[in-house]
């Protein structure tokens, strides 16, 4: 196998930014799950840019990427058992 020589040049950084969002998005999961559904819809929410780009990564398509997010959208509340 050759080796390379990027794995001592490729650094994976953590900023506060982005422990604070996880930290976030954790305390919404954790709301999810403890039955207050109607959070699941700020995860949706901040997380729809990067949906529709992985939709449309997966298709090839805008409007089936668009459909499959409008679908997520419609369908987060019937996930959950009543």
């Amino acid at each position: 196998m050759r080796e390379t020589g990027y794995g001592s040049a490729v650094k994976t950084t953590v900023t506060p930014v982005q422990t604070d969002q996880v930290e976030a998005d954790q305390q919404i999961i954790t709301r999810v799950l403890a039955g207050h559904r109607e959070d699941f819809s700020t995860l949706i929410a901040r997380y729809s840019d990067a949906l529709y780009r992985h939709a449309l990564g997966m298709t090839g398509s805008p409007d089936v990427a668009e459909d499959i997010l409008k679908c997520l959208s419609l369908k987060h509340t019937n996930i959950w058992p009543r």
